[in-house]
């Protein structure tokens, strides 16, 4: 009998955080979401972001990432299609003189505004494959398909280029995030012309499909730890 007491409690238990996380995420869906990241190694933190994610508009979604390194703010802000590929993007970087606007048109990255203190106006050719800027945002696109890999093309922001990329799906894990166990979609993504050298795991949310965690570079941890 009181083993019988101690199944029902947890079976209650187990349905009550269920249908909270449940609510939770459907209430979400109607409005804005801001999900805030911590990067962090055993020593110390070694930066800060958070991203607000606004409901689809006109078949747009309207990201605003904003990260912060000691005293120096990043802010960017990204109009993507309904399969989360960049549109256009717009980055400022006060401390770094930054600011400027890209755009996808066709098969084609137009660039135009301050970078690092000089004036570019530079236009990038690259094929009919997604244009993602930021994969922590843009793979939410391929979490949420039945595709088993996906070929793309990502950006790097400290010299303004483009690389041919690739993701591979590895299954399902449960992991810990900010010491909560959370069931997650397991990401590989590389460069295509030297995957062997560089690459990275990211994990999705199976709930919703948001970035929640990734082992980077150096011992350092970089996970979801706060959501409003």
């Amino acid at each position: 009998m009181i083993l019988y007491l101690k199944k029902a409690n947890i079976f209650s238990m187990s349905r009550i955080l269920t249908l909270t996380v449940l609510l939770t995420l459907i209430c979400s869906t109607s409005w804005a979401r801001t999900y805030y990241y911590r990067s962090y190694n055993s020593q110390k933190v070694v930066n800060e972001f958070k991203s607000e994610i606004l409901p689809p508009k006109n078949s747009q979604i309207l990201v605003k990432w904003e990260r912060k390194i000691g005293t120096k703010v990043e802010k960017e802000e990204y109009v993507l299609d309904q399969d989360y590929a960049t549109l256009s993007w717009v980055v400022k970087i006060p401390q770094d003189n930054t600011d400027y606007k890209g755009e996808r048109i066709g098969s084609k990255l137009v660039i135009n505004g301050i970078f690092k203190g000089t004036p570019i106006q530079k236009v990038i050719n690259i094929d009919n494959a997604p244009f993602l800027f930021n994969p922590k945002i843009g793979l939410m696109g391929f979490v949420k398909s039945d595709k088993e890999q996906l070929k793309y093309w990502g950006f790097r922001s400290d010299s303004l280029e483009v690389f041919k990329m690739q993701a591979k799906r590895k299954g399902i894990e449960i992991i810990e995030v900010n010491g909560i166990k959370t069931e997650c979609y397991k990401i590989w993504w590389a460069p295509e012309a030297f995957a062997g050298i560089f690459n990275r795991i990211y994990w999705f949310r199976t709930l919703d499909g948001i970035y929640v965690k990734q082992s980077a570079e150096e011992g350092v941890i970089r996970e979801l730890i706060k959501q409003e």
